[in-house]
C-alpha cells in the first residue's frame, strides 16, 4: 500500500515578500443609502421569511452573518437596549429601533422561546438557520 504522506510544510518555502498584492476597490459592492431603503422595505414586506428577518439585522447592527445566526435569546436584552456578546468578550450593541421590533416580532413567532434558543431558527429555536439557504436566498 502507498501512502502519499507530504513529509513537511511546502508553504514555509513560500517567502512572502516575493508575492505581490494589490490593493482592491469593492467600493461598487457597498449599498448606497438609497438600494438599503430599498431591500430593507422589500425584506420587511415578508414577515415569514426568516432570512428575510435575518438580512435585517445584517444591515442594522455591525455583525457577520455567523454572529447573526448564532444570536440565542441570553443575548439580547430587552430592558437595556443592547446585544451582548456571551462569555468571550463583554461587547454590547445597541439595538435600533428597527433591530429591537424584529427581535420582540421574533420572540413571539417562537411558541416555546427560551434563552438557550436561537432568534434566527427554521426548527422553533433548536438549530441556527444553516449557511446554505442563506447563500441560496441572496
Amino acid at each position: 500500500m502507498t501512502t502519499h504522506e507530504i513529509s513537511n510544510n511546502v508553504s514555509r518555502q513560500v517567502n512572502l515578500k516575493d508575492l505581490n498584492f494589490r490593493d482592491e476597490d469593492n467600493y461598487e459592492e457597498i449599498y448606497s443609502d438609497e438600494e438599503r431603503k430599498k431591500l430593507l422595505k422589500v425584506v420587511l414586506n415578508h414577515p415569514e421569511d426568516v432570512i428575510a428577518r435575518m438580512f435585517v439585522i445584517l444591515f442594522c447592527m455591525p455583525l457577520r452573518l455567523g454572529e447573526v445566526r448564532s444570536i440565542k435569546w441570553s443575548d439580547v436584552d430587552f430592558e437595556n437596549h443592547t446585544k451582548g456578546k456571551r462569555k468571550k468578550c463583554n461587547r454590547y450593541i445597541p439595538l435600533s429601533k428597527t433591530a429591537e421590533d424584529l427581535f420582540r416580532r421574533e420572540y413571539e413567532l417562537q411558541t416555546n422561546a427560551n434563552e438557550d434558543f436561537f432568534v434566527f431558527s427554521f426548527t422553533n429555536g433548536l438549530n441556527p438557520v444553516s449557511e446554505s439557504p442563506v447563500y441560496r436566498h441572496a
